[in-house]
This record gives structure tokens, sequence and C-alpha cells, in this order.
């Protein structure tokens, strides 16, 4: 017997607060330590959601969280709503496109300190468009006209936005598949008035992303360049030395497993120079490649050493989850619906990293964001599932906000003060798991037994007659919290923590 339990509404918006992963306690240079999170659910009908951003975009101290539809052809804007502690977000506005959306980015691209919205969409046959939206938004009002409608050259799939020259105006760089090459549009706002110059750089192969990142702390950024159909990045070092003339140099190029689709810099050993970690969706991998230059030196990487399994990732994030000064991984399993939490535990010029959570997400999840958000300064991690048309705002707790996995609950006749117990072992379980009552226990009716997914999903449902043990078969669950209830008419159970491993 099975059920779903249904936490929002069907038409725009609910929250679904669920918490989970918690309290496997996880030996790490003599301490527990856990990953645990609460989830809550934002979804809208036939959505299909891709990449995601936050942004606090109309300057009142809360940030917005930008999601594409390439399904609908628009951007959505989640307001951000004020708490005591947490926030929380509300469906605001959106930005319609004429054509299916590729890619997008934010950046200030007129100079008046607001995040501006940088759209690339296609029309099968034409050429890519670059959509910029000017962010007119004040506090409490969020607000974005289109300006600016630029045509590529040919079909690009991705586009980013940073200051490359150094002039503090921020340009654009765009990938172009069609014609290898990758293209420049140089910021030269005068007066208020946006306008750009072009560049290119040819390449060889067919872009399809890219990452920038100051790779050798001379603090320009360079760029980290997929080659997804030869299976390499292109490391581009930025050899720019005068405003407005934008030139890069590549200086190494990586082997990557099949299909690499995303990366990630940052500094994963603890030396100060920033490390290289790569998806790569045919595969089922992710590969590091450990930076061995040095300081304002011409970059160079290390080859690939270190190869982790993960079932068709496409997208990846980095920060440091557990307040130890590294950097953990959050991966995106698109066949699993998972997001894989790596824990860091690198030493200098000696990276490693464990597998130690896999979180039940949603339907082929597309895009894992991290970021600090509300006034928890703690690092919150935002997935978006295609199938399942929503994301998920996955805010981490602290250690001393984690719930203990109880092994023994309380139950309690409602009519009555007297309380018995209920015991749920072995916890963690793999695939037998038992409910043991205390002998003050006298019920007479039966028992239901539910056992409840991460998002809220009945997966098992089961009627027991009443003794004073109860075993359950739970070989076909995958590995995973969940929840289980307990209800009999007349008495009140505390809903208990099991991990499946």
């Amino acid at each position: 017997m099975n059920k779903n339990v249904r936490f929002f509404r069907r038409d725009i918006l609910a929250g679904a607060f669920v918490t989970f992963l918690l309290n496997t306690p996880h030996a790490l240079h003599g301490q527990a330590n856990r990953f645990s999170f609460n989830a809550t659910t934002y979804r809208w009908p036939n959505s299909s959601p891709g990449k995601l951003l936050t942004a606090d975009l109309d300057n009142d101290s809360k940030d917005e969280i930008i999601v594409s539809s390439p399904k609908q052809k628009k951007i959505y804007i989640w307001e951000g709503i004020p708490g005591n502690e947490e926030q929380s977000w509300r469906m605001k506005d959106s930005i319609s496109l004429e054509s299916r959306m590729l890619s997008f980015c934010i950046g200030d691209i007129d100079g008046d300190s607001k995040n501006d919205i940088i759209t690339l969409s296609n029309r099968k046959g034409y050429n890519s468009i670059l959509g910029i939206f000017l962010n007119r938004s004040a506090p409490g009002s969020i607000k974005f006209e289109k300006e600016y409608s630029i045509e590529t050259s040919g079909l690009a799939y991705y586009v980013a936005a940073d200051d490359l020259d150094g002039d503090k105006k921020t340009d654009l760089i765009v990938v172009d598949f069609e014609k290898k090459s990758l293209t420049f549009l140089i910021n030269a706002i005068d007066k208020g008035r946006v306008n750009f110059s072009k560049s290119t750089h040819d390449l060889g192969i067919r872009p399809n992303y890219f990452i920038v990142k100051d790779i050798n702390g001379d603090k320009k950024p360079d760029l980290i360049v997929s080659g997804y159909d030869k299976n390499i990045l292109f490391v581009l070092q930025n050899a720019t030395t005068s405003q407005g003339r934008i030139s890069f140099t590549q200086v190494d190029q990586l082997n990557t497993g099949s299909g690499p689709v995303d990366c990630i810099v940052d500094d994963l050993d603890g030396d100060k120079m920033p490390d290289i970690a790569v998806v790569n969706l045919f595969a089922n991998s992710l590969s590091i490649y450990m930076n061995a230059s040095s300081p304002n030196s011409q970059a160079h990487f290390e080859d690939a050493k270190v190869a982790i399994s993960v079932k068709r990732p496409n997208s990846l994030a980095s920060g440091d989850l557990d307040n130890d000064g590294m950097p953990e991984i959050a991966i995106n399993s698109e066949q699993d619906n998972h997001t894989v939490i790596l824990k860091n535990h690198s030493t200098l010029h000696n990276v490693s990293f464990e597998k130690v959570r896999e979180i039940p997400v949603g339907s082929a999840p597309q895009h894992v964001y991290m970021k600090e958000i509300g006034k928890s300064k703690r690092l919150d991690l935002l997935v978006s599932n295609s199938y399942s048309d929503n994301f998920l705002v996955l805010k981490h707790l602290l250690q001393k906000e984690s719930l203990s996995l109880v092994d023994t609950v309380s139950i309690s006749k409602q009519d009555e003060h007297k309380t018995g117990k209920v015991v749920i072992y072995p916890n963690p379980a793999r695939s037998k798991v038992q409910i043991a009552f205390s002998s003050s226990v006298k019920i007479s009716a039966d028992i239901l037994v539910s056992i409840i997914d991460a998002l809220g999903k009945e997966i098992v449902c089961e009627r027991h007659s009443v003794t004073n043990l109860i075993t359950m078969d739970i070989s076909k669950l995958t590995a995973g919290f969940y929840w289980v209830r307990l209800s009999s008419p007349g008495y009140n159970f505390k809903t208990s923590g099991l991990v499946v491993e």
C-alpha cells in the first residue's frame, strides 16, 4: 500500500519542510561529523527548472532566487521574504524570452551597483541571441527592463559576466559552439548608455561551457573552457595588459572523462592555489586536477589523480560545510536523483574526498548551487529538479541544531498521562528493522506503520496487529534517511528517524 503525502498546493507555491540525512555519526579526525539539512520545496507546474542563482536584486539585504525555465522560455524571480532567522521565498516576477533559453548569468552591466540579468537563447536554425535586462529595482520593488539584444555569429551555449580588463566594467563572454571560439563583448558604457565592442579567441574545439576564475593569484580572471566532444579542458590565462584590449593565452590542456559538463575552481587542499574539479556525465565520474603552479606565474595543473564514481553527474558546487577550513563538494546525480556530499579529508598537496551523504532531492536534478543565505552565515544548498517541476532550498543545520537519531521514542494515550516506550532497531538498518513496545504499552487496535522518505513521499505503509514486536522487511529501500511514523486510534506517537544503509 503506497500513498503520496503532499506538502504543497499544486498551483504555484508552498514550502515543504523536511529534515533529513541526519545524525549518523561519522568519525572524521576523531570527531563526530554530521551534514544535516532542512529541505524546503518550491514548485510550480510545467516548469522543468534548470540553472539557478541567488542575489540581492533590490538591495533590501534579502537574497532573491533567479531560476531558469527553458521549457517555458522564462526566467523566474523568487523574492526573499524576511524571517526571524531564516529566509523563505515567493514567486515575484518572470522574464519572458522569444526563444528557447540556453543559459543566463547576472552582473552589473550599466554600473549602477545592481545586478542585471543576461540571457542566452536560440531559435532552431538561427544564431543565438543575448538579451540584457537592466535592473530597475528599488528596495521592496523588483523590476527589470529589456534594453539590449545582441545576436551572436553562430550557435552559442553559455554566457558569463566579469571584468576581464580591470576597468571596473562588467564584460561578457560567450562560447560559440559552431565557430569553435570565444566571443568577448567588452563593456564600453558611456554616461549610463551601454555599448560593447567585440573580439574573438579561436579555440579549435567546440566549447560548451567555461568557468571564470583567477587561477594563479594575479587578480585577473582566467578561463577554464570545456571541449565537450573532445573530452578536454583548456586553461586560458588572462594576458590582458591594457583596458579595452582583452587577450588570453592557452597555458594548459587537461584530459577529462567522457562528457565533461561542469566544473568548479576552488582551493581543495589548503595551499592557497585553486584546483579544478570536473564532473564527467558519460564517464559517471568526478575528476580533480591539482594546481601545480606558483603564485603570479604561468598556471599549470597536474593530471587527474582522483576519480570518484557518481552516476550521470551533471552539476557540482563547493564550499566549507563543516567549518573546518576545507571545502566540501556537492554533486547532482541525474540518474539516482540524489545530491551527493563529498567530505574533504585533504592535506597540503594531497587531495582526498569521501562520499558521506546521498540526499534524495527530486527527479532529474539539473543544477546544484551553494551560497550563504539569510542571517545564518552558513552555507546552504539549492537544487533544481527538472522532472519534479521544483527546486529545493536545503538549509544547512549546525551540529547543535541537528536532530539526534533516537532509537527509543515515547508513546502516550491521549486521555491519560501514562507513557510507554517504543524502540526501533537496528538503526542504521539494512534489510530488516524491528519495532519493540515496552510492557506498559497496552494497545487493542491495529498499528499503522509508515516509512516516509526525505521529500515526504510515503514509501511503505503496513498495518500490524499489536504484539510486543513488529518486524519489517526494508531490503527494497534505497540507502538514505527516512521517517518512521506510527499511528493507532487514541494514541500519540513521536515520529522517529531511520537510516537505511
